[in-house]
């Protein structure tokens, strides 16, 4: 038969394919994993909405907000994303260590099914850093960077490391972290409503370097020595590369530990003498030896640089041999970390000199003042490098507010005294006025003091005669009116007739019914 020459066909299965769970939004992978220039969560989130083709507002408030259930992240009485919510109030956290962080990224999770975004914000870090001046509140980048990333074709995105305090300078181009835009001058919060990566949130223009910028950023000088800035970047970039590597996010015990390796070789296990050699408050290293408080970052990178021990080290407490000779030796730490904090215009001498000029200026200006004079960001190294003449300074001042203060205090005081005001106003309320309390008002002008208070005692008896020739009368003119009606006056037949009953329980009115009774011949 012609049906010999077919070969039989295997019959196709009819059972359902096996389909992976799929992902509400793209699986989108972040840039720089296992790398120092690992991606931040508030990038990600923007090349997301790009990705979709969306604003990040759109995005939030479609997507991610639901996830939520924070009801401040969205404006509830126009229903769209409400800008200033999302920058000003929310994102700055976004890239930390807090809740807000934790919730955005379990949501992003559960939308991309991408499980890195954890590595993207400092969430396994949270237990042994320190909140405080850990993150910058604005966003900080290198325009550099941008320009060579556009040039090349390459994505552009926020490096996480980009987002520390610590971290100043590029460590490609060495050259300062922008945080103004070059255009409109403002800082910039790390997500708007219609955020693009590269682009000013406030402006919309580009923040990549021009040629007129880079002639400008040519002439800036790092405002820090290269070689600590390459120990801050180096280190901290150490810490981000190994975060997607992680099984379980640091504890508290990494930051007991590292110190336990070092307090146990240098001295002994003494954390007191530690803390005497490393120049860290007693009480300050045995909270963070305990567990009740986590360390700042710069501090601890500072005591890392003491002791010549990688950040990663410390926390995995990998032991070094510590001389202890050393590291007085090398104690100058804070000379040489903060050396950068100097004007580099002025060497000690010529700072010297201006602070030999600055003993003897009038009206002696204050030590704040006078480190931003000289280029000090901070006046713990101005007073470290000239302790003699940082106290004479500010003594003068000190001395000098004093007998300012006296003064004003004494002119204020004597304008309330003189002055028409009725009723005069109590010493309490002249304090309140002019913002000092009444035990200074009385430690620097008590006989001024005195003569307000009595003034206003003398306005109080006035007050209090006034009122009682008042009851007075209002009785008299109650009684005469009984008397005139064929009445005899009486306490209860006057009641009857007074405005308010309760002003026969005052002495004074009692009185005057018992004289107008006397008068009238009622009584002898």
């Amino acid at each position: 038969m012609i049906f010999d020459d077919f070969e039989p066909i295997e019959l196709c299965s009819l059972q359902l394919p096996d389909i992976p769970k799929r992902s509400r939004l793209y699986n989108l992978k972040p840039l720089g994993l296992g790398t120092i220039y690992i991606e931040s969560l508030t990038s990600y989130i923007t090349r997301l909405a790009q990705a979709h083709c969306v604003p990040v507002g759109i995005l939030f408030q479609s997507e991610i907000a639901p996830l939520l259930k924070i009801n401040y992240v969205l404006n509830t009485h126009e229903n769209y994303l409400a800008p200033i919510n999302l920058c000003q109030r929310y994102t700055q956290s976004l890239n930390g260590t807090g809740l807000t962080s934790h919730i955005v990224v379990n949501s992003l999770k559960a939308l991309t099914q991408c499980q890195y975004l954890n590595s993207l914000t400092l969430l396994n870090f949270k237990e042994i850093f320190s909140s405080k001046n850990l993150l910058r509140n604005y966003k900080a980048w290198c325009p550099f960077c941008y320009n060579d990333w556009q040039a090349e074709g390459q994505i552009i995105y926020e490096p996480l490391i980009w987002v520390f305090t610590s971290v100043t300078v590029c460590q490609i181009h060495h050259q300062p972290l922008q945080t103004q835009c070059p255009h409109c001058q403002k800082e910039i919060n790390f997500i708007g409503a219609y955020s693009r990566l590269g682009y000013c949130t406030q402006c919309l223009e580009w923040l990549g370097i021009s040629l007129q910028a880079e002639e400008l950023n040519n002439e800036i000088s790092l405002d820090e020595p290269v070689d600590w800035q390459s120990w801050v970047f180096s280190n901290i970039g150490e810490l981000l590369a190994i975060s997607p590597c992680l099984s379980s996010p640091y504890s508290q015990n990494a930051i007991k530990d590292g110190f336990s390796v070092y307090i146990n070789q240098v001295t002994a296990g003494n954390i007191s003498a530690f803390s005497k050699l490393i120049k860290i408050n007693n009480s300050t290293l045995h909270h963070w030896y305990t567990g009740e408080q986590s360390p700042i970052l710069s501090t601890l990178l500072e005591i890392c640089f003491i002791l010549e021990v990688p950040l990663v080290s410390f926390l995995n407490g990998k032991a070094s041999f510590i001389d202890a000779l050393k590291i007085k030796e090398r104690f100058n730490l804070k000379q040489k970390i903060r050396q950068y904090k100097l004007n580099k215009n002025l060497d000690g001498k010529k700072i010297e000199i201006l602070l030999v000029e600055a003993c003897n200026e009038e009206p002696p200006p204050s030590l704040v003042k006078l480190q931003k004079r000289l280029g000090f960001k901070n006046k713990e190294l101005l007073n470290s490098l000239f302790p003699d003449l940082i106290n004479i300074i500010t003594k003068r001042h000190y001395t000098s507010c004093r007998k300012n203060t006296f003064s004003n205090i004494q002119e204020m005081l004597l304008q309330n005294l003189n002055t028409d005001e009725y009723p005069p106003p109590t010493l309490t309320e002249v304090g309140r006025r002019i913002g000092i309390s009444n035990t200074t008002l009385y430690k620097h002008c008590p006989d001024l003091c005195r003569a307000i208070s009595a003034k206003y005692r003398n306005y109080r008896k006035e007050c209090t005669i006034k009122k009682d020739e008042k009851i007075k009368n209002t009785v008299r003119q109650a009684a005469l009116q009984l008397h005139a009606e064929r009445i005899k006056p009486n306490i209860g037949q006057i009641i009857k007739l007074l405005p308010k009953p309760g002003l026969m329980k005052n002495k004074k009115a009692i009185a005057a019914v018992e004289e107008i009774l006397y008068e009238l011949g009622y009584t002898k």
